[in-house]
């Protein structure tokens, strides 16, 4: 299952693109905590385990 979400952090907008294990459920306010920055590499937590195929930080504003 592919999945996109736009979550807001701070002044800046995350759009994240992950594949996500069958019937997993994920916190996409937490997810983003866990990005590391600049490093859209496969991650695992206790909750989580996906592979982030596109991480992309807009400032609001600049569209």
């Amino acid at each position: 299952m592919i999945q996109t979400m736009i979550l807001k952090k701070k002044e800046e907008r995350v759009i994240v693109t992950a594949v996500l294990k069958p019937s997993r459920q994920v916190r996409w306010s937490s997810l983003v905590m866990t990005l590391p920055q600049g490093h859209p590499h496969q991650m695992q937590s206790r909750k989580l385990c996906i592979l982030v195929l596109r991480l992309e930080v807009v400032v609001d504003g600049m569209v």
